[in-house]
């Protein structure tokens, strides 16, 4: 009787734990100031890439916004989201970057954005 039960509390612990995820708030949406129709051409080629200028061939043209997003810019979708990109301390972006384009941000908050 008390494998039983015990297999019983076992099965209804496993049901519990299988109830559907509450679907995340969308972030809130705001003026960013993007033109969202203006792109530019990058040709394929060599180019230096990261912190440490590997250089890198893509061997294929693509097109990249001209707009580019500073801190400044990017500072109120973080306060709204409370994601900060990686290089930015308690919410705020790196001392005197705030013209500079904002880096370190995941794709996921790139999409938000």
């Amino acid at each position: 009787m008390k494998r039983v039960l015990a297999l019983l509390i076992l099965i209804l612990l496993a049901a519990g734990g299988c109830a559907p995820v509450p679907q995340a708030v969308p972030p809130p949406v705001f003026e960013t100031g993007v033109d969202l129709e203006t792109w530019g051409r990058v040709p394929a080629g060599e180019f230096l890439m990261g912190r440490h200028e590997h250089e890198t061939v893509i061997d294929y043209d693509y097109e990249i916004m001209v707009t580019p997003v500073t801190n400044a810019r990017y500072e109120p979708f973080v306060r709204a989201t409370i994601r900060p990109p990686g290089d930015w301390k308690a919410g705020k972006p790196p001392k005197g970057k705030e013209d500079h384009p904002v880096v370190e941000v995941s794709w996921l908050d790139a999409v938000a954005y």
